[in-house]
């Protein structure tokens, strides 16, 4: 931690996904409540639940509703039932929770400065997850970045941060997005290590900092009159 000094900084910009809690979790909120959906259809509510996941867990998320569905239902299965499991999976509401310590750090940043969550996806969906979290009563402002551009264009973020903005820190998880994102507005960036993006390379850009957790910055939010007692 001793790479930034954190009083520098009094706008702090917040990826949310894999950054505040574990994106994984909504995949499988999202997929629980596409089974009972289908309870409704006459599948075993259960059984689809952990197939659903099994298949998540072995083969990810790509188009896992049309190929469950025709592995369950066979050739019966149109586009329109495909279509109704995506909108029950966008449309539920999101079992989450945020990583531990994480509203202690954030109104530790608060007490420094403004906090703006700022975040890649279907904006309702992103918005969902927002208040499931209960980031509306811990920060300051959302951005769904595709209501403007898409991470990492810097357009995303225009009047929430001027480029080259010294007091600025963006902190987010994804190397693909989140640090490009800071590098194009030359605004500081710290990178999370939780999520699926873990094991990638920060580099290039280069991060100010490399944390294991975003609660790991609670060691910076000790004043320095307190950091030199022993």
């Amino acid at each position: 931690m001793s790479a930034f000094r954190l009083q520098n900084y009094s706008l702090f910009l917040i990826d949310m996904d894999d950054t505040l809690y574990e994106e994984r979790d909504f995949v499988l909120s999202g997929l629980r409540a596409v089974a009972e959906h289908l309870g409704c259809r006459g599948a075993d509510p259960e059984k689809a639940w952990r197939d659903l996941r099994q298949r998540f867990e072995s083969k990810g998320r790509e188009r896992i509703f049309d190929l469950f569905l025709f592995e369950y239902f066979g050739e019966s299965v149109s586009y329109a039932d495909v279509a109704e499991c995506v909108a029950v999976y966008r449309q539920h509401t999101p079992c989450i929770a945020l990583y531990p310590r994480v509203r202690e750090v954030i109104a530790g940043l608060r007490e420094r400065g403004r906090v703006v969550v700022v975040t890649d996806g279907l904006p309702a969906v992103q918005r969902s997850k927002f208040l499931a979290l209960g980031l509306d009563s811990l920060v300051d402002q959302l951005i769904c970045c595709w209501e403007h551009a898409p991470k990492p264009a810097p357009k995303s973020l225009d009047g929430v941060v001027a480029p080259r903005q010294k007091n600025a820190l963006y902190i987010g998880d994804d190397p693909k997005r989140d640090l490009p994102l800071a590098a194009a507005l030359g605004i500081d960036c710290i990178r999370v290590r939780t999520g699926r993006f873990a094991e990638i390379p920060s580099d290039p850009p280069n991060p100010v900092a490399e944390l294991w957790r975003f609660s790991d910055l609670s060691t910076a939010l000790v004043p320095a009159d307190r950091t030199n007692r022993g």
